[in-house]
């Protein structure tokens, strides 16, 4: 077996500037109605410098900057019943490793881009929000159009049959989904969470392309049950998440398949109040995390399939003063 190394540096040594002002604004119109506006000017700046190893390698300064608002409307239908619309204009630029990563990563080589361009969108948002009492609703519906959307996509293999990817500007993206949460508090200490969300994304530039826009699933439902005694003594949890299977995040070199897969992983968690009334209250926990030990896949490690951790078991303590 050949060994070889090579201390050539997958980043040169480079610096990242993020600069804003943000301005907010909430306006009474009618009675339970109200609008709130946004405006944010960005600059952001990422420059690299001489690095050893990378002698001969031209120097980049690139500067990104824009204005973006937010416009959301509040109406109150009823005291406990609320319908919320927003719209609003999104900027990112280009991180230093999305512009300058350049080298191996989870055994595929990932190539630098030095052109890449900012991305901007244009969101529009319909929901509600209702509570009454213990309970808690609200959802939503989104639509956001992209504009030279960041993707890593697929370039095909090299000559020792490597797979080769590179972050690249797709013209224009588009991404629905829905989001719903709801919340049950009961009076001897139970409450109830659960959150769903379904995302779908599409290249509308180039329909027939099923690329990755962002590394996520396309369906999440979060759910977790937590009791806490009345005297706050001690207090008890478990989670719940399942993950669909995801086929808009697949890259066509992955090894596992045409989809990512889902997973359901369960988790448990308690602890106990010590010295609650005391000046320094102490808490200590346990967690058992992937209770069932399940293989997955985290939503920045889903395109190479790099597993999460297995079941852990994690000690905590913590004081206040």
């Amino acid at each position: 077996m050949m060994i070889s190394e090579t201390n050539t540096p997958t980043v040169p040594n480079a610096t990242y500037r993020s600069f804003g002002i943000f301005l907010q604004d909430e306006i009474s119109l009618f009675s339970r109605t109200s609008l709130i506006l946004g405006a944010r000017y960005q600059n952001v700046n990422a420059s690299t410098k001489e690095t050893p190893a990378l002698e001969g390698e031209p120097l980049i300064d690139d500067t990104d900057q824009t204005v973006v608002g937010s416009a959301n409307l509040l109406v109150g239908v009823t005291d406990n019943l609320r319908l919320v619309f927003s719209v609003g204009r999104g900027f990112r630029s280009p991180n230093l490793i999305d512009r300058f990563f350049n080298g191996l990563a989870s055994g595929t080589i990932v190539l630098s881009n030095n052109d890449l361009k900012a991305e901007t969108s244009l969101n529009f948002d319909v929901g509600f929000k209702y509570r009454t009492g213990n309970i808690y609703l609200e959802s939503f519906y989104f639509n956001n159009t992209v504009r030279d959307g960041i993707s890593r996509v697929f370039l095909g293999t090299n000559d020792l049959g490597i797979e080769q990817y590179q972050s690249v500007n797709i013209d224009k993206i588009r991404i629905q989904g829905v989001e719903a949460l709801g919340k049950v508090i009961f009076n001897f200490g139970l409450s109830l969470t659960a959150n769903f969300t379904r995302i779908k994304s599409k290249n509308v530039s180039d329909p027939e392309d099923e690329f990755v826009f962002a590394n996520t699933y396309s369906s999440k439902l979060n759910f977790n049950a937590r009791y806490e005694c009345p005297k706050k003594c001690f207090w008890m949890r478990y989670d719940l998440r399942i993950h669909g299977n995801q086929k808009d995040a697949q890259s066509e070199g992955n090894p596992v398949g045409p989809y990512i897969p889902g997973f359901t992983v369960h988790s448990v968690s308690a602890g106990i109040n010590l010295f609650k009334n005391s000046r320094y209250p102490q808490r200590v926990g346990i967690i058992v995390a992937n209770l069932t030990n399940e293989l997955y896949a985290e939503m920045s490690n889903a395109l190479f399939f790099r597993p999460a951790p297995k079941r852990q078991i994690i000690l905590t303590w913590s004081t206040s003063f």
